[in-house]
């Protein structure tokens, strides 16, 4: 997640599906001969046959190496016929991650059609995490991530012309290191933010913005006091909204997490239910569990979830759901939360960027570009059946559940 690796990891938006089930994905790279300066790529995969549709790489400028010419990907979205990218950049004017990346991918060609740097605070790292369109504006989206150490969200317009602004753009008050590292938008484009609160204490928290950016409500599911409590995904299912983490309460995995998933009306912001995914607390079925995402789908929850072992781990991989409120009413519980929303807007404006490059990423050479099958060491396996958790093991597990 966003928060891996000094900032550098990815996000659950670096994904996107359009309408026939092609995949979009969005990235950084770099070479073997400058290997601390990134290009930005993206990628669209056919989802019914795995066939590379094209490959695109990017970065401000030709002249490759220097820091001002930096470019990672974290977020996509696609609408529209259009391929929306956040990340970071240069724009070959600042340092490596002076400016919020914007950019703009023809999805049937994968030309590229425009792209700005966005400035939030002057002389700082700003960085877009997750990028979601407006509906129904083609050119217009809503941003997030972190700037200057804290989290923020904003609305752009104009991104397909020569001149996009900021409609509004605002600090969420999640505290330093906080970020929005997730974003959904329903039909009347109002959000739904994951709200990554980060500290000694960490939060699993989420809000609702009007499509005016005005707050509408706020909830934190309240953990043990510690740092085992992360939210890293905000889905819309229908008039429900899905969130997806990691949680520690008293008498299970405090000393790693589990995994959690809470459903919520997403017009009231009311409890629906809430999931929490447990192995064990013993040297042989300890686990640490993060839920990276889920979607409720034909009446089956499906849920995508991060399992690595931080210890050897003989006995047991998977573990058990619970119903997260059978354990303590007391800690175990959404709460209201209204973090201040500080307006920005002031001090944002846009570069342009004149000397983008980019190119097909098969004609790269360095490094050179392949797309073949995976390897055949790749295990895919009942999870259950696991029980050789060694570290530093990090398996994917995908799990349905019938809801009832």
């Amino acid at each position: 997640d966003a928060g891996q690796n000094n900032e550098t990891g990815g996000v659950r938006r670096s994904i996107a599906i359009d309408g026939e089930g092609n995949l979009y994905v969005v990235g950084s790279y770099a070479s073997s001969t400058t290997p601390s300066h990134f290009r930005a790529f993206l990628i669209k995969i056919d989802g019914n046959s795995g066939e590379l549709l094209w490959s695109k790489v990017w970065a401000p400028a030709t002249d490759l190496g220097i820091t001002r010419t930096n470019a990672t990907g974290y977020g996509v979205a696609v609408e529209g016929g259009k391929v929306y990218i956040t990340g970071a950049t240069g724009a070959d004017i600042g340092q490596a991650e002076a400016y919020v990346m914007l950019l703009m991918f023809n999805a049937s060609t994968g030309e590229y059609e425009n792209g700005h740097a966005m400035e939030i605070h002057a002389g700082s790292t700003d960085r877009g995490y997750v990028v979601q369109p407006v509906p129904g504006a083609e050119g217009s989206v809503y941003v997030g991530g972190n700037g200057n150490g804290r989290a923020w969200v904003g609305k752009v317009t104009g991104l397909n012309t020569a001149s996009p602004a900021s409609e509004w753009t605002y600090e969420v008050g999640l505290g330093i290191g906080g970020n929005v590292n997730d974003m959904s938008v329903d039909a009347d484009g109002g959000l739904y933010l994951s709200c990554d609160r980060r500290g000694a204490t960490t939060f699993f928290s989420t809000i609702k913005l009007s499509p005016g950016g005005q707050l509408v409500w706020g909830k934190t599911f309240k953990g043990n006091q510690g740092d085992r409590n992360n939210i890293h995904s905000a889905s819309i299912s229908g008039d429900t909204l899905v969130l997806t983490g990691r949680i520690g309460l008293s008498g299970y995995d405090t000393t790693q997490g589990d995994g959690l998933v809470v459903a919520i009306d997403r017009n009231t912001g009311d409890e629906q239910w809430a999931a929490m995914h447990f192995s064990g607390k013993a040297n042989s079925n300890i686990a640490e569990h993060r839920v990276k995402a889920a979607y409720i789908q034909d009446g089956h929850l499906l849920v995508a979830t991060q399992a690595g072992a931080r210890q050897a781990n003989g006995a047991r991989f998977s573990g058990y759901w619970y119903n997260a409120h059978s354990i303590d009413d007391q800690e175990a519980k959404l709460e209201d939360y209204a973090p201040d929303l500080i307006d920005l807007s002031a001090g944002v404006s846009f570069e342009a960027m004149p000397n983008a490059f980019t190119q097909d990423w098969s004609a790269a050479i360095n490094p050179q570009f392949v797309w073949q099958d995976a390897p055949a060491k790749v295990i895919y396996q009942d999870a259950t059946a696991k029980d050789n958790g060694a570290p530093p093991d990090e398996d994917v597990m995908i799990t349905k559940i019938k809801l009832r």
